[in-house]
């Protein structure tokens, strides 16, 4: 410290501990700035830059007369100016009594009663009557001027304050000799800002711009986090970054947190990785806020406990992973009640293609060429997953179909599943890839297969010349299969939106939107009752029309929701308008 101590030592004869405190911290703040402190200032000391960028050790200054700092402690007055007068060319540190000291009077060592010893105290440099101190949580803030200027390296000298604490008689002062600066963008509004550390971040000052200017702020104690309130909130743009500067102590902190908070509490967050500050320099990181995706508990379905489960808070998706990843379960959280059939291994949500007929049975009767993700008809052969990924609103997943009749694993077969959940809204892209040696005929193709539960009997669409501007929809109830023998087709002057809804008897049900069909196949089986593992159903499947040749790769949106009929149409519009 060298000469340090003399400035110490010329203090203390002078003043109370508290002066003493404050003498030394305003020597501390400088020396750990690299800054080499003179005892006895000329009357013209060096000139100084206008940005310290950085802070080296080749500048030199130091605390000269008129320089003060200010003083706060629970016991004695608010905001105590102490500071540096020159008397004949001496500096002479204490306590000023007026706003225009620094005429060669002597300072008063008797402003306050701070007892340093006993009492804990803080400092702030350089003196400003707006500092606000806070003594029930022992700490101090201050508002800047609008003028500030951060550069991205360095912040005006004029306009930086440093914060230095005492307590039991001793000054604990962070070396205040680094400068964290903070690039930021993002989409939202920033009320808070919360910077966390493994270390703690004692005697940390923070400058952030707000919509009245920058604010500094300082925790006041040893705390391995601190906090940036943005009165009225700050506008952060995805383009053009806001910066901000955190004065730190200098050192590797590994990993440091950044938490953010908009006007609705909504939190967002980034970690800045193997930071490190080296003394009398700045660190420009850049800092993106994204908004946190919020925890949601699925709500299982009773008796398929054990299987995976998506849910963005207003929807949900079941799968059964053990069954090539077939969708078995849409609900929504108003409800929580399961609207899909899955009686059996045919009847999840699912990929299902036809090639020719191969000699193959299924219930004694001719059957074709026929990879099902969910796997053959019989239970006890489900399809192989080969890859998948789960993230609580999304899922992927790569299978290996079976043939629905003989029940034999197709590896010639790949399909490919993945599923997003968007609000009230499953986007599903399914993906088909064929590389066997046969070349089947054109025929139609489920996109895909939909079974939902024996209650949701009426089927609405739109069959008008005039898709998507609010036109009347058609309604009917399905020939019941079971009686006809055959299915019932929507043709392609009848499905020109390409979506279609069943409902209960109270209005609400399921939609079912394939943009690339061009026509549609369904139908009722059975008599009730009503219920997921039941017999008894209602399917959809929009169609496509092409056979499953040598190299074929086949691509496919498919979105379901749940609502209304005005619900499930205005949401498909919108999917469908942002499809354009």
């Amino acid at each position: 410290m060298g000469r340090l101590t003399s400035i110490i030592l010329a203090a203390s004869a002078a003043t109370s501990a508290a002066a003493r405190a404050a003498a030394f911290f305003a020597a501390a703040v400088l020396a750990a700035a690299a800054v080499g402190c003179t005892e006895k200032p000329g009357p013209d000391p060096e000139p100084q830059p206008d940005v310290l960028d950085p802070i080296v050790s080749s500048l030199s200054f130091g605390w000269v007369p008129g320089d003060r700092i200010s003083v706060f402690n629970g016991l004695g007055p608010a905001n105590a100016r102490y500071g540096c007068i020159s008397a004949d060319g001496v500096a002479i540190f204490g306590f000023l009594d007026e706003e225009d000291a620094g005429n060669g009077e002597e300072p008063s060592s008797s402003a306050t009663e701070v007892d340093a010893a006993k009492d804990p105290c803080l400092a702030a440099y350089p003196f400003d009557a707006s500092y606000l101190y806070s003594d029930s949580d022992f700490s101090v803030s201050y508002t800047i001027p609008a003028s500030l200027e951060w550069t991205g390296k360095g912040i005006r000298r004029e306009e930086m304050r440093l914060f230095g604490r005492v307590e039991g008689g001793v000054l604990s002062v962070a070396p205040v000799s680094g400068i964290l600066g903070l690039s930021m963008t993002g989409n939202m509004r920033i009320c808070t800002l919360t910077l966390s550390a493994e270390v703690p971040l004692s005697g940390t000052a923070v400058v952030a711009v707000g919509e009245d200017g920058p604010v500094l702020g300082w925790t006041g104690k040893s705390s391995k986090s601190l906090t940036v309130n943005f009165d009225g909130g700050h506008e952060l743009d995805e383009n053009s970054a806001t910066e901000l500067g955190i004065i730190v102590p200098a050192g590797r902190y590994g990993s440091l947190s950044l938490l953010a908070t908009d006007a609705d509490g909504k939190e967002y967050s980034c970690a800045l990785e193997n930071v490190a500050i080296a003394a009398g320099e700045s660190l420009l990181k850049d800092v993106k806020f994204e908004a946190e995706e919020p925890i949601f508990e699925p709500w299982p379905e009773s008796g398929m406990e054990s299987k995976t489960y998506i849910t963005n808070g207003v929807i949900q998706i079941g799968v059964d992973m053990s069954r090539g990843g077939c969708i078995f379960h849409f609900s929504d959280a108003s409800r929580k009640k399961n609207v899909l059939n899955h009686y059996d291994n045919g009847r999840f949500v699912q990929q299902s293609f036809y090639g020719d007929e191969d000699g193959s049975l299924w219930a004694g009767n001719s059957w074709c060429y026929n990879p099902v993700q969910g796997g053959g008809y019989l239970s006890r052969y489900p399809a192989r997953i080969v890859s998948s990924e789960v993230e609580q609103s999304s899922l992927s997943c790569v299978s290996v179909p079976y043939h629905w009749a003989n029940c034999v694993e197709l590896s010639e077969c790949l399909m490919t599943e993945s599923i997003a959940l968007e609000g009230p809204v499953a986007h599903i892209r399914y993906t088909f890839k064929y590389d066997g040696t046969v070349s089947h005929a054109s025929r139609h193709q489920e996109l895909p297969a939909v079974f939902c539960n024996w209650e949701y009997s009426e089927l609405h669409y739109y069959n008008g010349a005039y898709p998507w501007q609010g036109q009347a929809l058609s309604s009917l109830t399905p020939d019941n299969r079971l009686t006809t023998g055959v299915n019932q087709y929507l043709e392609r002057n009848s499905w020109t939106e390409r979506w279609a809804a069943y409902t209960d008897a109270d209005g609400y049900g399921i939609g079912v939107y394939s943009p690339s069909s061009t026509l549609a196949t369904f139908y009722r089986t059975g008599y009730g009752p009503s219920g997921a593992t039941k017999s008894s159903c209602s399917y959809i499947a929009p169609l496509g029309i092409f056979g499953l040749t040598p190299g074929l790769e086949k691509t496919y949106d498919v979105y379901m929701t749940l609502g209304t009929v005005d619900e499930i149409r205005a949401r498909f519009k919108t999917v469908h308008d942002g499809r354009q």
